[in-house]
């Protein structure tokens, strides 16, 4: 084989490996691109969702006085102490953690972000059983709970997808 004919198949391998590496490198920006996309609109909304807890909750062990005692006849609760604590420090802070998880980019946020998509959930569930639809935040909230979940799953299928690659 002729020097000129290595030199030009050794260019060719050069050009293909430069254009294959260049369309992945443009698929993993695209991959990243969308990742950050769905971590900022996680943040945001968990910063929202958990916001609103800290002051629903606050609102509540304030004797939340614009809300019927008689709400709660029926279930453990004599007055909104407890369920408000309960709204602040478990709603309110597995989002307003996982907000903060997710800014410093740990490992865990996506994780802490499903169990907080999951923990709303079962919060407003459990809200609607017991003293039954009141008002139109709980199915803002739910939905929001689902929005929140969808986004966790996403971020974690494409974390996932760039480590295979």
């Amino acid at each position: 084989m002729s020097f000129a004919r290595v030199r030009l198949a050794t260019n060719s391998i050069s050009i293909a490996s430069y254009c294959l590496g260049d369309k992945l490198h443009t698929q993993k920006y695209m991959q990243t691109s969308k990742k950050n996309k769905i971590r900022i609109l996680q943040i945001i909304s968990h910063l929202i969702i958990g916001l609103n807890a800290i002051a629903g909750g606050y609102y509540g062990i304030s004797g939340a006085p614009q809300v019927p005692i008689e709400w709660l006849e029926g279930t453990p609760f004599n007055d909104y102490f407890i369920p408000s604590l309960i709204l602040m420090l478990i709603v309110g802070g597995s989002h307003l953690l996982a907000a903060m998880l997710l800014v410093l980019k740990k490992t865990s946020a996506e994780k802490l972000s499903l169990l907080a998509g999951v923990i709303l959930l079962i919060w407003i569930a459990t809200q609607v059983l017991i003293i039954g639809f009141v008002s139109w935040l709980q199915p803002v909230m739910a939905i929001s709970a689902i929005l929140v979940i969808i986004l966790s799953q996403s971020l974690m299928i494409t974390t996932h997808q760039n480590n295979t690659r």
